[in-house]
């Protein structure tokens, strides 16, 4: 990925129709005036080995360039910075050194800038593809910071780390990094840049390329859990911004247990081995709290775009986190290709897995192998104009799940998945309410308790019925598929109101359901079933509504229902009955029903009928 300076230079090449080498072919052959001892230097104890270069130059004090060890000439330069405030090391530009290990330890107040190329000169240690982070994350590493405060680690070079982590900061606060760590891939037994006991640090503007080892292929889904382009535990009040994080074994950018208090925004995460960020327990400690993911760009991950479940086993926790206008774009699709199967993971705006009080606003998900939206044992939630968009015939699961839920909401998201996928589905839940929201796809509640639960101003356009476990109002639902009904209700007292449905079969059914109301509905059949289809129930307040069918009833009271309440309706039926109440069905109240098309049948017995 070209920096602006690297387009310009391009740029410039080409119109002088050369490239571009570094300012001195030989940075050694430095002109101008001899830069003599200085007095840091005399006290660090330091004696320069090339007095054409100034103070903190690492070619002062004879780094090799692309050859030998740069170390111990960094490592001089480190003696004299630690004898300024505020001064700053300089790797130069056009350079490119070979270091083994350079420790900052109990430094405060300098600077490293690299606008050259930091090599690790370290060759492959361990088994490869076995974790070797207990033995040796930290061993190898060509800069580590320890104990230090109030620094910044920036420049316009990067780091190749080769076989180990490019940095390694524990204990550290107040410090800024925006450096290039660019890899081949080649590390497959410890973490990327590792941080841990920190606080108080920005991460911002910077490449994240191949630091860690991927072993992917287009059959089976492969990743290794420890191979994070930048894993983070026990450290907060820090932000990341501006990254490009990419080609990592495992994460492009991971929060383990014990961090709070960050903020990981406007950052790009792509063709991952395992999710573009993920923000998890570790195994020991807490959950990671109070933290923000907004504005990000997740794209071919091989897990999940943002991973982000509570698996502590100790209950739900509150994160008080932001999940906020993200953009989840092919993840989830083995060897990060929407051409293979779906993975394991691949959900889309996130995993919401055992987590109370968050917000997941403004999200586009686009062609998630799995769930669009998951939320599984959550509370006081709201999930918001989210957008989700699968149209893979061999994506897993669907657009929304949601289970064992408290307290959340769900206002107007947009949910279309492929045909004969779920694009919503419901299972226990209490006191949640979906509103103004859209469905393309099948639809279903599970059976079960859902106490204080309502849907209402949402469009169902599914290929099934609906069945209905709780009250639903205001909603527009359209069944496509052959001889399905609409609304299907078994439960007894739910109230379905305002709603307009159409369907091929009943649009509306209560079947062995008692004590149901429906009121002011429109419900329209569309083949050889009835508006409203009442069938074995007791109690059944049908009021205001208008029930229109082909062939069959406009409304249909069947099945020895009783005590049913028809009042001010309005039956249609082309060629059937406008009202069908058959024999079986006894002690009903009717008054003020309006036939507007076919002949009305009350052949039951009343208590009142006028």
């Amino acid at each position: 990925m070209l920096k602006r300076r690297e387009i310009a230079r391009t740029l410039l090449a080409s119109a002088t129709g050369s490239i571009l080498a570094p300012k001195s072919a030989d940075p050694q052959a430095a002109v101008g005036a001899a830069h003599p001892q200085t007095a840091a230097e005399i006290s660090a104890g330091v004696l320069p080995r090339n007095l054409a270069f100034p103070e903190l130059n690492i070619l002062r004090y004879g780094a090799p360039i692309n050859g030998g060890d740069a170390a111990p000439a960094m490592q001089s330069a480190l003696s004299v910075l630690s004898k300024h405030a505020g001064g700053e090391m300089l790797i130069p530009a056009g350079c490119s050194f070979n270091v083994s290990q350079v420790v900052f330890q109990s430094l405060s107040n300098f600077n490293v800038r690299c606008d050259g190329v930091i090599n690790s000169l370290v060759d492959q240690f361990g088994t490869p593809f076995i974790d070797q982070r207990r033995s040796f994350q930290g061993v190898h590493t060509p800069l580590k910071f320890i104990a230090c405060d109030h620094f910044k680690i920036i420049g316009t070079g990067y780091i190749q780390p080769g076989f180990a982590e490019p940095l390694y900061i524990n204990g550290c606060h107040d410090f800024e990094i925006s450096i290039d760590c660019r890899g081949t891939g080649a590390n497959s037994t410890l973490s990327g840049i590792y941080i841990q006991y920190c606080h108080q640090f920005i991460l911002r503007d910077m490449v994240v390329d191949s630091i860690t080892a991927q072993r992917m292929n287009d059959n089976t889904e492969v990743y290794y859990s420890w191979l994070n382009n930048i894993q983070l535990l026990d450290s907060y009040d820090f932000r990341i911004s501006g990254w490009l994080s990419r080609r990592s074994g495992m994460n492009g950018i991971y929060v383990g247990s014990n961090c709070y208090d960050f903020d990981v925004s406007n950052n790009i995460s792509e063709y991952n081995a395992g999710s573009g960020i993920q923000i998890t327990w570790s195994g020991y400690g807490d959950m990671p709290v109070r933290y923000k993911i907004n504005n990000n760009i997740f794209r071919f991950n091989q897990a999940d775009g943002l991973d982000n479940p509570n698996t502590n086993g100790k209950g739900t926790v509150d994160v008080f986190a932001q999940f906020n206008n993200n953009l989840h774009v092919c993840n989830g699709w083995i060897n990060c290709n929407p051409v293979n199967l779906p993975g394991a993971d691949g959900s889309g705006l996130g995993t919401f897995y055992r987590i109370a009080n968050f917000e997941a606003v403004g999200n586009v998900v686009f062609e998630c192998a799995s769930w669009g939206i998951f939320c599984d044992g959550c509370q006081d939630f709201s999930i918001t104009a989210n957008r989700v968009q699968k149209t893979r015939p061999r994506a897993s699961n669907g657009g929304m799940y949601i289970s064992a839920l408290k307290d959340g909401r769900f206002i107007a998201n947009d949910v279309k998945v492929a045909p004969g996928s779920p694009a919503f589905l419901m299972h226990t839940c209490d006191d949640v309410s979906i509103v103004d929201c859209s469905f393309s796809g099948l639809a279903e509640i599970a059976n079960g308790a859902y106490t204080g639960c309502k849907i209402s101003r949402c469009k169902f356009d599914c290929g099934n019925a609906l069945i209905v476990q709780f009250d639903l109002s205001d909603c527009d639902v359209v069944v496509g598929n052959a001889g399905q009904d609409g609304l299907y209700v078994s439960r007894e007292r739910v109230t379905l109101s305002g709603n307009r449905v159409t369907a091929p079969g009943n649009a509306i059914v209560i079947s062995s359901a008692n004590f149901c109301t429906l009121t002011n509905n429109v419900a329209t059949s569309t083949g050889r079933g009835a508006g409203i289809y009442v069938t074995g129930a007791t109690g059944t307040s049908i009021r205001g509504n208008r029930g229109t069918a082909v062939s069959g009833p406009g409304i249909c009271v069947t099945g020895a229902s009783r005590q049913t309440e028809l009042a001010m309706n309005q039956g249609s039926s082309s060629s059937g009955n406008s009202f069908l109440v058959d024999a079986s069905s006894t002690q009903s109240i009717k008054f003020g029903n309006v036939t507007v098309a076919g002949v009305a049948n009350f052949a039951g017995g009343y208590d009142v009928n006028f």
